[in-house]
């Protein structure tokens, strides 16, 4: 979403940006304060929070993904000492040091997803790993304002307190963060949700998106075409006679339309991209 933003010679809007970390952040938040079977906090940590594993979908919901690298105390396989997991320019210090993890590590993460959002900058990187991994420990960052003058204040103030290289001083709770950009968007005076998010997406994808959707309607009719066969001749093997014109028909319209599809030109009017938007919905 942020690359094809950029593509468009346009910025994912301050307000979406909030709702969309504020979303990921309660993501967050559910996994730090999983239990196990006793009770005990699993101590889980993602270490991999970066904008390539926060998916939207066309609906507007944010989705935070692959927690592969992700720890907990009762994980079998755990990470040797000294050996260091993620992406670099998305570490927090204690992560770069290899030092033990707690969920305040991913809320470093989330203040250096904003950051780049906003800004389209990293604010870390070196002229390699070990350079940005020496910056992100020395905590020598360009201030966002240098980069996005634009930037509103509360914004700002979100990232400065996210990456705090002290983790005593940053937002103790993946919810605190949350809360912090919801607020921000609360007064916004304008309504920021899933539905603003899902129409924002399908302008910004509107031909992946009917795509996508023509792609969904064609494997459900060769699917639903292929059951209404099977049953069919499971009806004839039985000797049935429940299975009747009316059901023999449907089967042909759905091999009719799945065809048709296959043969449609990949141009779609901007009519047919409101009637579909308007049936997914």
């Amino acid at each position: 979403v942020h690359l094809r933003a950029r593509e468009m010679g346009e910025r994912i809007p301050f307000t979406l940006v909030a709702f969309i970390l504020a979303e990921s952040a309660e993501a967050l938040a559910h996994a730090h304060a999983l239990r196990n079977s006793a009770s005990e906090l699993e101590n889980l940590v993602h270490r991999d929070v970066s904008p390539q594993n926060i998916l939207v979908s066309y609906d507007g919901v944010p989705k935070l993904i692959d927690f592969g690298v992700a720890r907990a105390k009762s994980r079998a396989a755990q990470t040797k000492v000294g050996i260091v997991k993620g992406k670099f320019a998305y570490m927090s210090p204690e992560q770069a040091m290899a030092k033990e993890l707690d969920g305040r590590s991913d809320i470093w993460a989330l203040g250096v997803v904003l950051y780049q959002l906003i800004s389209g900058e990293l604010p870390f990187r070196g002229s390699s790993d070990i350079d940005t991994l020496r910056r992100v420990v020395a905590g020598q960052l360009t201030p966002i304002q240098e980069v996005a003058p634009d930037t509103p204040k509360p914004l700002v103030d979100i990232i400065e307190r996210a990456m705090q290289s002290d983790r005593d001083v940053r937002y103790q709770s993946a919810s605190e963060f949350a809360a912090a950009c919801r607020e921000f968007v609360s007064r916004s005076n304008r309504t920021v949700d899933s539905r603003l998010l899902a129409a924002y997406m399908r302008r910004m994808f509107e031909r992946d998106y009917v795509r996508e959707i023509k792609r969904i309607r064609k494997y459900q009719a060769g699917a639903d075409a292929a059951s209404l066969r099977e049953e069919r001749q499971r009806a004839i093997n039985s000797g049935s006679q429940e299975f009747d014109a009316e059901t023999l028909s449907l089967a042909a319209g759905y091999e009719r339309e799945r065809r048709e599809e296959q043969n449609e030109s990949s141009e779609v009017s901007e009519r047919q991209v409101e009637e579909i938007s308007g049936s997914f919905s």
